[in-house]
């Protein structure tokens, strides 16, 4: 996360998968029993959060 603070990387928007966002996933998963065509690129991103603390959450 220091990298992704650093001026020259401002403009990736870097996200990052918070180990809370891990275990609520898992649980959901578990709860919801869902399956790896449910759990798709974009139901992940509702899960990362930004590195940079200026930035919009989404």
């Amino acid at each position: 996360m220091k990298e992704a603070n650093e001026p020259q990387f401002h403009d990736l928007k870097t996200m990052y998968f918070p180990y809370s966002a891990v275990d609520e996933l898992y649980a959901l998963c578990q709860k919801c029993r869902l399956t790896s065509k449910a759990v798709n690129e974009d139901f992940l991103d509702c899960f990362m959060e930004p590195c940079l603390s200026g930035l919009p959450l989404h």
